[in-house]
């Protein structure tokens, strides 16, 4: 029977917004019997001030680490390409001082009606994230690249084109099926297309009204238009039948963005990976 490595994420807990939605997430995840979890990797290294509290967190809650999350960079802008890539490595050095291994980077938000990357953006930004890719592979860990609804990489032909521009050797791919559904992809196409190069993986689900907010004008930082795991229009099972074909054996990691009841709805997810899909936590 498949089975990758199972986690979750602080991202339901708000967990943007300070410290303490992290560390109020990691203790609600451990409760639920998550061993694995995955942060913004600011976050963390805020919290941990003094040095050492993060490690002693992980220590009293028995959880690892499974990825940090990188999200505030302008790929595009070739004046920020040298602090962009020292910041990946600084986030790098912290990853690998924790147990980690891989540092998921998501390009940032734009608006609905703000201009695409262009071609030349494209470009530039396909470099930087090679170069933080050969720079994290150096050290010991895996960079892998993270699609979103509501960023510059945000369709399928976005993603395809990012994906062609970029060194297969050291940028690795991190889809999440909420956020490639909600960009208009099809997540088990996408999965199938790029499998060997998937390094990370974030399991969401879409509402059943999200058309109707996206028709509205939804912005990025809105929390509606997920659902908990199973309770929306994703191909769950399709997506993660993808994964097993190609014996996929890293992070899955479960996820509903921002939620008002973020331990009920992670407790839902719970049940889906254990009982629907019958993963082992």
């Amino acid at each position: 029977m498949y089975q990758p490595k199972i986690g979750y994420t602080t991202v339901t807990w708000a967990v943007a917004g300070g410290t303490d939605w992290m560390e109020q997430g990691m203790r609600d995840i451990s409760a639920l019997g998550f061993r694995a979890f995955e942060t913004f990797s600011n976050t963390a290294m805020d919290y941990d001030d003094p040095p050492g509290r993060f490690r002693a967190l992980l220590e009293e809650l028995n959880l690892h680490v499974a990825c940090l999350d990188m999200i505030h960079s302008v790929y595009q802008d070739p004046t920020q390409s040298e602090e962009i890539i020292a910041d990946h490595e600084e986030s790098t050095r912290f990853l690998l001082d924790h147990g980690g291994g891989v540092l998921m980077t998501v390009p940032i938000g734009v608006p609905d009606d703000a201009p695409r990357w262009t071609l030349e953006d494209f470009k530039v930004a396909a470099s930087t994230l090679t170069e933080i890719g050969k720079r994290a592979l150096d050290m010991g860990a895996t960079m892998a690249l993270h699609p979103h609804w509501g960023t510059y990489v945000q369709s399928p032909e976005e993603i395809d084109l990012i994906m062609e521009l970029t060194d297969p050797r050291y940028v690795f791919f991190a889809p999440d099926s909420g956020q490639i559904a909600k960009g208009d992809g099809d997540p088990v196409a996408i999965a199938r297309k790029y499998a060997d190069r998937i390094a990370h993986v974030h399991l969401k689900d879409v509402a059943t009204n999200w058309p109707e907010l996206r028709e509205m004008g939804a912005e990025l930082a809105m929390p509606a238009g997920y659902a908990p795991l199973g309770e929306g229009t994703v191909d769950l099972n399709g997506f993660i039948g993808v994964l097993a074909e190609v014996n996929y054996q890293g992070w899955i990691l479960g996820e509903l963005d921002q939620h008002d009841d973020p331990k009920g709805s992670a407790a839902i997810g719970r049940r889906f990976l254990t009982e629907e899909l019958g993963f082992s936590l």
